[in-house]
């Protein structure tokens, strides 16, 4: 079973959405990005991460812990190719009839580049449901919140935009390479262009069985840049931490990503399920 994830990171400069454990991140802090937008325009500018494992078929199936390690949700990741397009789709269900639901779709040369993402949140595990889509290509950003009407924004995106990718990036990175910066779509009515630094954490093991494996971990940190970035850390608005756990070997799976899924939420792990028979 592969790795869980081509999901990636996404903020909001709503109060609300922040992480999906494979879709990264969701959410930042209103009053935050609402200073922010304020100051000067974002420029942000990633480092590229090459192809060195291609994607391809895929199915897996995944877990979603709260803090006591009690299962909340249930998930299943399927991946196929299209010509020379990656779709990629997640879907996550809660015992309480909530679902976590996004879909990617990528192409991959000498490096990966998103083509669109369709992520949607709703029920009671989410107090602010939301559908967004972010087509790349054209710098379209489609945001629905609720039941209010979607609001249709342009952009000009960087190529190398992570949305929907940070997990497969991670799995590319060089074994001891230092950290990187990429570039990430903070999405809400407001769209804005953000930093995520990946940094090196040292090494954790965990077991499958009785044999012990080997593992890099790693810190997921949001920069807002500018105004926001100096005010956030004095308000005690600072975006959380992301832990995500990247086997070592051949070829490196991403096992478990630490996070919440919503601004103010608990942090919950998704991690990769085995069957119980």
């Amino acid at each position: 079973m592969r790795e869980f994830g081509s999901r990636g990171v996404r903020l909001s400069d709503h109060q609300h959405r922040i992480f999906s454990p494979l879709g990264l991140f969701r959410g930042v802090w209103a009053g935050l990005i609402a200073i922010g937008l304020l100051a000067c325009p974002l420029w942000v500018y990633g480092q590229t991460v090459s192809v060195h494992i291609p994607e391809g078929f895929s199915h897996g199936y995944l877990i979603l812990h709260d803090a006591k390690r009690k299962v909340i949700a249930s998930g299943e990741l399927t991946q196929t190719l299209q010509k020379h397009r990656i779709i990629s789709r997640l879907v996550y269900q809660f015992r309480d009839g909530s679902i976590d639901d996004e879909t990617t779709i990528y192409v991959q040369d000498q490096a990966f580049h998103l083509v669109r993402e369709h992520h949607i949140q709703r029920g009671p595990s989410f107090p602010h449901p939301y559908d967004v889509t972010i087509d790349a290509v054209a710098g379209k950003i489609v945001f629905q919140e609720g039941a209010k009407p979607a609001e249709t924004k342009h952009l000009a995106l960087p190529s190398d935009l992570s949305n929907g990718l940070v997990l497969t990036l991670m799995r590319n990175l060089p074994p001891d390479g230092p950290e990187i910066d990429v570039p990430y779509l903070a999405v809400s009515s407001k769209p804005r262009l953000v930093t995520l630094t990946i940094l090196p954490d040292g090494e954790d093991e965990f077991k499958v069985g009785a044999l012990a494996h080997k593992t890099r971990k790693y810190v997921i940190k949001v920069k807002l840049g500018g105004l926001t970035g100096a005010v956030a850390p004095l308000i005690g608005q600072e975006p959380p931490e992301f832990h995500v756990w990247v086997t070592r070997g051949t070829v490196p799976t991403v096992i478990r990503v630490d996070g919440p899924l919503y601004e103010g939420g608990p942090v919950w792990s998704s991690e990769l399920a085995s069957a119980v028979w």
